[in-house]
This record gives C-alpha cells, structure tokens and sequence, in this order.
C-alpha cells in the first residue's frame, strides 16, 4: 500500500475521511474490532485543547442524567503527539499500514448516520410546514429537557441537530454550552454563538443575559428557517431592516415583507407567526419557555408519524446525498 493512501490511526479508531470542518474538523472513524463506526472530533492546538475537553466534560454530566436526544460522548482521546504512539506501532505498522498524524485531542461520539437537518433543508427541499413542526416539536421537547435539567446549549441551529439512521433528531456540539442551578447562575457574559441566531441582549456589553432565554430566542430563528427557509434577518439589532420592525414593535411590517417577497403575497399562518413573534420579542421576559412554546396554537396542529417522517426524508435523501458527496473537505 502507498503511503498517500495508507490509512490514518487515531487511538484504536482507524480513520475513514473527513465528514465535517468547522473550528474543529470532524472525522468518520470505525473501531476495528467491532466495526461500527462513530464521529471523531478533533484539535490540533493547545488553543482548541480547553474547549473540547469542556465539551467532552459537559457531555459526560449530561450522559449521566440520560437526557434523550443528545449526542452520547464515547470516549476523550489525549493526544501522544501523533495517532500511534510508539508502544502501538508494531512491525506492520512500520511497513505503511498506518500514516501518521498528530493531534492533541480528539472526542469520539456517537455516529448520527444521516447528518443533519440543515442539510435536508438546504439540499433536500423546503419543509412543509407540517414537517416542519415536526422537527420543531422535537426540537423543543429537547431544549425543554435540557434546560429543566439546568444545562443551556447557546449555539442551537440546524447544523447542530443531527439525524441518526431513523431520522430521530439529536443535538449535538456543545462546545457554548453551560450548566447552571439557580436564576441568578443563569445570568452570563460571554458573547459566542453564531452571529443570525444570538438574541439582541447578547450583543449588548455589560448587562448580561439569561441562557435560558437566549436558547429560546434561538428556537424562533429555527422555526423561522423550518418553515420560510432563510433566516429571519442578519442580526438582531435596530439596524437591521428586518429585526427592527420587531424592536418597535410593528411584526406585521416583519412579515409583510416576506409574504410580498416569498409567498406571493399570501399571509402565513396566524398562529405560526404568534408564536415566532413571542420567540423572537426583542424583550426577553416575554419570551416563553421551551414548555410554553409547546402548548402555542400552531405547535397543537399535526405532525407526522415516525413511520411518515422516515418515508419522507427517505425521499429527499438521495438529493442530500448526492449534494455532500460533491464537498471536498
């Protein structure tokens, strides 16, 4: 075997190809002894290091409360300096059979086998908006769990919800995400997430924001996107020329825009838009609750069985597929 094809080792996983790169690149790696396959999250600097080792940390407290629909951590890889460390190399391995490479940690997580639900957004077609409150039912019956158990996510959007091979939702990368036991240690700070989905509150220094709350604000621009298809607005700030139709409190200017613009002039639902006009209140007291967003009108409406839901994303998997088999990574 060539060296530029001989397979890279990480730990007892060997490593498969690329599946995912954001700050941290993701691998598909399979345990040969038992052949089943997981995703490997990996760091190269010591910069990196810190935060996966939180995420890991954070990952193990919530395994242990068995909260559902959440990525299972299988294991956290120190890294030796490279993926086989000398005691592992064995004469065959000095003949080629492994490529080095070198890396400072690495998480090993459960495998969601058919990646994620903005892929079926984006590649498969737009949601109905039955799926779509669908996949937002679970998505709150998640982020209600989660939050009940004192525990916020603070990076929720679709790259983050990931669908394993039943097309059951699990959240995943929790790199932001936080424990907290009182109100008050749900008051923060730090600034992160990614910028179309942060709260107003988070861009405003000095005052703080509730956790919980900035997960719900979050929740309306995935609800937003189930549905329309596109964020809702670039950032949630009075200069934006959709976000502030909702800080003066004129919705109905929100959503005439897109109604002109994406649905031919037709109005959306009454009770959809209540309920991401709730979600999205630029006055975070008047935002509701994971638990009260589920008894909204809209959300009381009929979502597809698992048997339903299986066949129709079945039905836009091959566009999915095929669409992320042309990603070079």
């Amino acid at each position: 075997m060539s060296q530029s094809k001989a397979p890279k080792q990480l730990g007892k996983y060997t490593v498969l190809k690329t599946i995912g790169k954001g700050m941290l690149k993701v691998k598909l790696v399979v345990d040969p002894e038992t052949n089943k396959q997981y995703a490997a999250k990996i760091c190269k600097s010591d910069i990196r290091k810190a935060c996966l080792e939180k995420e890991a940390n954070i990952l193990r407290e919530i395994s242990k409360a068995n909260l559902p629909n959440i990525v299972k951590v299988i294991e956290y890889i120190e890294g030796p300096g490279s993926c086989k460390t000398k005691a592992q190399v064995s004469a065959s391995d000095s003949e080629n059979k492994y490529r080095p490479c070198k890396f400072e940690a690495a998480m090993i997580l459960e495998l969601a086998s058919n990646n994620t639900v903005f892929d079926y957004m984006f590649y498969g077609g737009l949601f109905d908006e039955k799926l779509a409150r669908t996949y937002f039912k679970k998505a709150l019956e998640i982020v209600d769990c989660l939050h009940s158990n004192g525990y916020v996510h603070r990076d929720l959007k679709p790259e983050n919800l990931l669908l394993d091979e039943n097309f059951e939702m699990k959240l995943a990368d929790f790199g932001f995400a936080k424990s907290f036991d009182t109100d008050k240690q749900d008051r923060m700070n730090t600034r992160l997430g990614t910028e179309c989905y942060m709260a107003p509150e988070m861009h405003i220094t000095g005052d703080g924001y509730s956790g919980v709350k900035v997960d719900m604000f979050a929740c309306g621009v995935l609800l937003f996107l189930f549905v329309i298809g596109r964020p809702p607005f670039f950032k949630a700030g009075a200069k934006d020329p959709f976000y502030k139709h909702m800080i003066a409190g004129t919705p109905e200017k929100f959503w005439s825009i897109y109604e002109d613009k994406l649905n031919k002039g037709k109005p959306y639902n009454s009770d959809l838009k209540m309920l991401i006009n709730q979600l999205l209140c630029f006055d975070p007291e008047k935002r509701p609750s994971a638990k009260e967003a589920l008894e909204f009108a809209w959300m009381k409406e009929e979502v597809y069985t698992q048997e339903e839901l299986i066949e129709i994303m079945n039905s836009k998997k091959p566009a999915v597929d095929k669409a992320l088999e042309k990603q070079e990574y």
